[in-house]
C-alpha cells in the first residue's frame, strides 16, 4: 500500500488507486480553489520508499455564461429549472449563485429552480461565483392560474411590453 498526503496549505485532494493485476498505483491529484506551487509526499508501506511531487496549480477564469433559456411564461404554482452553461468548459470554478428581481412574484432556488409565486414579471440572474461580473439572466413571465382573455393576464410573453 502507499500513502499520499498533501504538504500543509497544499489546496489539492489526493486520490490513490492500484491497477489490477499489475504493480503500479495511479495517483488522482484534484486542485481545489486556490492557485499556486504544491507538493504531494508519496510513502510506500512495503519497500520504504518515498518520493515527493511539486506542481504548478493553474486557475482557468469563468470567461462566459449563458441559461438554456433567456425568457419563459409560467403559471402561478408551477416550476421551471434553469441550466446555466460556464465557458470555458474546463473552468475551474463551475458554479453559480441564483438571484430573482422579486421572490414574491418568482423564487428560484440555488439549484436553479424557479417557482412561480404570484402574477407578474421577474428576472432571474445567475451569476458566475468566480467573477461577480459574468451574468445570465431569463425574463419570466407568469401568470395567474386563471385566464381573463380581457386583461393583460391573457396574453403570452410575446406581447407583455
Amino acid at each position: 500500500d502507499i500513502k499520499v498526503s498533501p504538504a500543509i496549505n497544499c489546496p489539492v485532494v489526493c486520490k490513490a488507486t492500484k491497477e489490477a493485476g499489475t504493480p503500479y498505483w495511479n495517483v488522482l491529484v484534484t486542485a481545489l480553489y486556490k492557485t499556486g506551487r504544491g507538493a504531494i509526499f508519496i510513502d510506500s508501506a512495503s519497500d520504504s520508499y518515498s518520493t515527493q511531487v511539486i506542481f504548478n496549480i493553474t486557475r482557468i477564469p469563468v470567461t462566459g455564461l449563458s441559461l438554456d433559456r433567456t425568457e419563459a411564461t409560467m403559471r402561478v404554482g408551477q416550476t421551471l429549472t434553469l441550466t446555466p452553461a460556464i465557458a470555458p468548459a474546463n473552468a475551474s470554478i463551475k458554479t453559480v449563485r441564483w438571484e430573482s428581481s422579486d421572490s414574491s412574484v418568482g423564487y428560484v432556488s440555488q439549484s436553479g429552480i424557479v417557482t412561480a409565486k404570484s402574477a407578474g414579471k421577474v428576472r432571474i440572474t445567475a451569476r458566475s461565483s468566480d467573477n461577480n461580473a459574468i451574468v445570465a439572466t431569463c425574463t419570466i413571465l407568469i401568470r395567474s392560474t386563471t385566464v381573463d382573455p380581457g386583461t393583460s393576464e391573457g396574453v403570452g410573453f410575446e406581447d407583455w411590453n
